[in-house]
């Protein structure tokens, strides 16, 4: 590829980094908790009680009970947000936006060593703008991203490095097998990326290459007893012995499909250069191509990653999952395919097409961005500086207090582990019996109602608020308590 070209390509990326950059940061408190999903408040929520050191704490509380770790996610995440928040000083929602860009700018800067004559435009493709979104929300697929490229680079070390380094090759599949564990602790689809370890090292066996078979065979095993003791250790603590394998049965919606077919833009997007790159390689079988930036045995183990991850994600959903299907969930396992086909179609394009690409990407992340920018001012928001009068409000209630309506966010920088939450996912008749005295957040309720929020109603409270509150305030009213208070 010509200097020229090569720079033009390195000014888009740098663009498109400040472009999402400014997405991140500058719109953070703008959208305030509206930036927020639930698992993402819940990821804040865990960091919060690390940074306290409340490592088996349960938030928010649903119950007064003692203290226990949620099973639906793994620790990584929210360590990796309470360690960088200690060490920067900053509150986990806050860190937690430079954490992701930090994976996001370490991803280029890893495909610069993985795939450098094509890491530019390669960089643009597998973080494409319709998931640069998922860099100003609290996601574990960030981090998972950044290591999962990271793996690849030390397994093309470990392919590439003559057998007379051995101690080379043999430290890549020690960082490879820490980094299985790694994954894991993200996110619990790092299983599956363990799994394709140990049939990569099956195929390496039954090609007769016995020592880095038995190598990479012993990395998956290492992952899966790590993983029954994370799980042990999770059911050990947990008081109904929970350790983070039970699946919460989400029934499927009648208009499932009709729901997704507008949102599987990184389905298209993936199957369209996979089909690009069958219908190139069928047009020009014959033709000379320059030589891979992988080794056969990686792209063997990163197309297997993928279909890896497809098999454990159906499983989850014939286990009753389907309800929370969400396209996010899907990059992480089209990343191979991404990778494998344009990895192939840009050491056929010419470098003037490189070009034009890479222009077409900065476009639409620049589209993309000036949308967001438009709701900004044009959606309703929730500022940050509700979490603080949540707080202020909720610190003053009695002990022992059952919240109606509750906000949840106060699991974000509260400290009380006596108050509870009457909600969904708690059966509220069993649990007022517990609670020492009980109040109804009006604001909460008045806001769920305006907007048709029926799920998780408490709406035998509701009753309790005859006159209204302002919005984005904290109205809290009180039922009763057992002692008359």
């Amino acid at each position: 590829m010509p200097k020229g070209l090569h720079w033009a390509l390195r000014a888009i990326v740098l663009a498109q980094i400040g472009i999402v950059t400014w997405d991140t940061l500058a719109l953070r408190d703008a959208y305030g908790l509206r930036r927020v999903r639930f698992d993402g408040l819940e990821y804040l929520a865990m960091a919060h009680s690390l940074r306290q050191g409340e490592a088996l704490r349960s938030t928010p509380l649903l119950e007064p009970q003692p203290y226990r770790w949620i099973g639906e996610w793994p620790l990584g995440y929210p360590a990796l947000i309470a360690v960088t928040s200690t060490i920067t000083g900053t509150e986990p929602f806050h860190n937690s936006r430079w954490l992701n860009l930090f994976c996001y700018i370490g991803t280029y800067l890893l495909l610069l060593w993985i795939a450098k004559p094509i890491a530019e435009i390669l960089f643009l493709i597998v973080w494409p703008p319709n998931m640069t979104w998922t860099v100003g929300f609290v996601l574990s697929e960030n981090p998972f991203m950044f290591f999962f490229t990271l793996l690849i680079g030390i397994a093309k070390i470990f392919f590439t490095t003559p057998k007379a380094l051995s101690r080379h090759r043999y430290g890549a599949i020690v960082g490879i097998a820490l980094l299985l564990w790694v994954l894991f602790l993200v996110r619990y689809a790092g299983i599956a990326v363990g799994a394709a370890a140990g049939l990569t090292g099956l195929w390496l066996l039954l090609r007769q290459r016995y020592t880095d078979g038995i190598l990479w065979i012993g990395t998956a095993v290492g992952q899966g007893l790590f993983a029954v003791a994370y799980f042990t250790w999770n059911s050990y603590h947990d008081p109904t012995g929970e350790g983070g394998l039970t699946m919460r049965e989400m029934p499927v919606p009648p208009d499932l499909f009709v729901q997704l077919l507008p949102q599987m833009g990184i389905v298209y997007y993936a199957g369209a250069g996979a089909a690009l790159a069958l219908l190139l390689r069928a047009l020009s079988a014959n033709s000379p191509r320059p030589p891979s930036t992988l080794p056969y045995e990686v792209k063997l183990f990163l197309g297997i990653s993928g279909f890896a991850q497809l098999v454990l994600y159906a499983v989850s959903m014939l286990a009753g999952r389907v309800g929370i299907v969400d396209m996010r969930h899907f990059w992480p396992m089209l990343l191979p395919i991404c990778w494998l086909s344009w990895e192939y179609l840009l050491r056929v394009l010419p470098g003037y097409l490189h070009l034009g690409l890479g222009i077409a990407l900065l476009v639409w992340q620049g589209c993309n961005t000036y949308r967001h920018a438009r709701q900004r001012t044009a959606a309703e928001h929730l500022p940050y500086s509700y979490i603080q009068a949540v707080v202020n409000a909720y610190d003053t209630l009695p002990p022992h207090t059952c919240i109606a309506g509750g906000s949840r966010v106060y699991a974000l920088s509260g400290k009380r582990v006596d108050l509870a939450f009457v909600g969904r996912d708690s059966y509220w008749p069993v649990l007022l019996r517990r609670c020492a005295c009980l109040y109804v957040d009006c604001a909460l309720l008045a806001e769920k109602v305006r907007i048709g929020a029926s799920t998780g109603m408490p709406w035998p409270f509701v009753r309790y608020c005859p006159s209204p509150c302002a919005r984005d305030t904290v109205c809290l009213r009180k039922v009763g308590c057992a002692n008359s208070r």
